[in-house]
């Protein structure tokens, strides 16, 4: 297992011992059930571009040749994800107001 380690919001590990290699994307906000941050969004933003533009990134020290075939999405904890985080966008997203009508 090749751990993606720079990240606040997410755990990434890939599993280069099966053919194709499968990707592990953890969302880890486990003390708000996952809720989707700002940072998160960006993180998983940074983590899927990867994948789609620079898939090697992610074999590590594999010899193996093709990219990930597979990405597994899950939440740590009780709950996969609570939605938006609720306290961010009473604050605003991106230093915008939400406006809900």
């Amino acid at each position: 297992m090749v751990a993606f380690n720079t990240l606040q919001c997410l755990r990434v590990t890939v599993d280069t011992q099966k053919a194709g290699s499968v990707v592990y994307i953890e969302l880890h906000r486990p003390h708000v059930h996952n809720a989707i941050s700002m940072e998160m969004l960006q993180e998983l933003h940074v983590v899927l571009d990867a994948l789609q533009l620079s898939p090697s990134i992610f074999m590590g020290d594999s010899t193996q040749q093709q990219p990930p075939r597979v990405v597994v999405l899950h939440g740590a904890g009780q709950a996969f994800c609570g939605g938006v985080d609720v306290k961010a966008a009473d604050r605003g997203i991106g230093g915008q107001v939400l406006v809900v009508f």
